[in-house]
């Protein structure tokens, strides 16, 4: 057989060999990239397959100035950003640079400055809202759980232990993390307590539908998420619901990740990512029309945030190159 795999979660799509009879795994392909869609000649000497590579940066820009957005990061063949970025309260950036297969967790200053790495394993970041800890997704045990460590990179900490978990929030509080558990081409949205909260809390399901990006309001009142239900109008989009759990408190036709105004009355999503013309929306939670408040001049943003104090806002911006290759002599 001759499949695309990765060698380890989260790493490349690489071309692989199988043996059928003796079980003989072998590389084909040992670079970066990512492959899928792969096509045999009748012979099997030859393969095409269809090549993947992302390439992001994270960029910066200061509220009411988006004619002078910096890139921060410039160094080319990166996915700087590509798996989170979020901010700390005293305004430092906490990110994911890929380099190569490996994931990890860095800081930085908003001018690319005092870059210090906090985990050599982990990814899609968010720092608690007091400040003191990064709350990540993380593979070091074969399966993705949740894990804490301090904003200095000490203190590590596992806080789940299901059978997959990842894309965590924190409560304002810092008393409970929601999550989302991957099931059979479902993820559900989960709650349990954090190291600071009740000490006999289990994990508690949230949600029963499709769900994505979890986001916690700065109140902690409520979560907002992306979720897909052909039983809702609309069938997709973002919906919030009570901490408490229960049926939607509201729906809206907007696109997700989101992010909260630190007032919990808004949601912030980008809207029309065309050739240098995204844009971020503010949508009231009690309803009505939603309005703009940035102009990106740039397409393909993947993740954004907003600094604490809503002076400075972070984006990335990802690209994926697509081409065709021919592997010739395959035996």
């Amino acid at each position: 057989m001759i499949l695309s795999a990765a060698e380890q979660i989260g790493g490349p799509r690489q071309i692989w060999y199988l043996s059928y009879r003796g079980g003989e795994v072998r590389r084909i392909t040992n670079d970066p990239n990512d492959y899928g869609e792969i096509g045999l000649t009748s012979d099997s000497r030859s393969l095409v397959a269809l090549q993947r590579d992302d390439l992001s940066s994270i960029w910066i820009v200061r509220k009411g100035d988006v004619a002078n957005a910096r890139q921060i990061i410039t160094s080319a063949n990166r996915t700087d950003g590509l798996y989170g970025i979020s901010w700390t309260p005293d305004n430092r950036i906490v990110y994911v640079p890929r380099p190569s297969i490996s994931f990890e967790i860095w800081t930085m200053n908003p001018d690319g400055s005092d870059r210090r790495q906090l985990t050599a394993e982990g990814e899609l970041p968010r720092v608690v809202p007091d400040g003191h800890h990064v709350v990540f997704t993380s593979h070091r045990s074969g399966t993705p759980h949740i894990w804490r460590v301090d904003i200095d990179g000490n203190n590590l900490r596992q806080l789940t232990n299901g059978k997959g978990e990842w894309l965590a929030d924190y409560s304002s509080d810092g008393k409970w993390v929601v999550y989302l558990s991957a099931g059979f081409g479902t993820n559900t949205l989960w709650k349990v307590a954090s190291p600071e909260g009740p000490r006999d809390g289990q994990p508690i399901q949230l949600t029963h539908e499709n769900t994505l990006y979890p986001s916690f309001s700065p109140d902690g009142k409520l979560i907002a998420f992306h979720y897909e239900d052909e039983r809702a109008s609309p069938k997709s989009g973002v919906a919030i619901i009570s901490f408490d759990g229960g049926p939607p408190i509201k729906r809206f036709d907007i696109e997700a990740p989101v992010r909260w105004t630190q007032d919990s009355k808004d949601l912030l999503y980008v809207k029309d990512q065309t050739a240098g013309n995204s844009t971020i929306w503010s949508q009231p939670i009690r309803g009505g029309a939603p309005r703009q408040v940035a102009r990106l001049k740039t397409d393909a943003v993947y993740w954004f945030d907003w600094s604490r104090d809503g002076q400075q806002l972070a984006w990335v911006h990802h690209v994926a190159n697509h081409d065709v290759v021919l592997i010739r002599d395959l035996k």
